[in-house]
């Protein structure tokens, strides 16, 4: 984001850029490493997207995200819970405007959720 748009704007042409990618990310486990993690999410300005294809309310906010890219093949030992590398095209609208993003899982090689901060 520059520093002379507004976040709306700042989304807008994130959405509107068919290139990016957005990565779907688990919060369950950051409780043991941030557990202030509820407290801090509780305080942020979060708003309100339509998403998927029954356009379902979600939450959105700007969040810096910190993953610890530590040796992630060796934690994960059943292959069955390795996230899937597919990246789907998913409908969205926001401030009314319908917009199609790609998403895929977090990927191994991105590491293991260890903490964020709000931007």
């Amino acid at each position: 984001m520059n520093q002379v748009e507004t976040l709306s704007e700042y989304y807008k042409r994130t959405f509107s850029n068919e290139n990016n990618i957005a990565f779907a990310t688990y919060f369950q486990g950051i409780r043991w490493t941030m557990p202030e993690a509820n407290e801090t999410l509780s305080k942020v300005n979060f708003e309100i997207i339509k998403y998927g294809i029954n356009f379902q309310d979600s939450r959105i906010c700007h969040l810096r995200l910190v993953f610890d890219i530590g040796n992630v093949d060796e934690i994960i030992e059943d292959l069955n819970l390795v996230p899937d590398p597919t990246i789907i095209k998913v409908p969205i609208k926001y401030n009314e405007t319908e917009y199609k993003i790609k998403v895929q899982e977090q990927t191994i090689k991105m590491g293991i959720l260890k903490g964020f901060e709000v931007i």
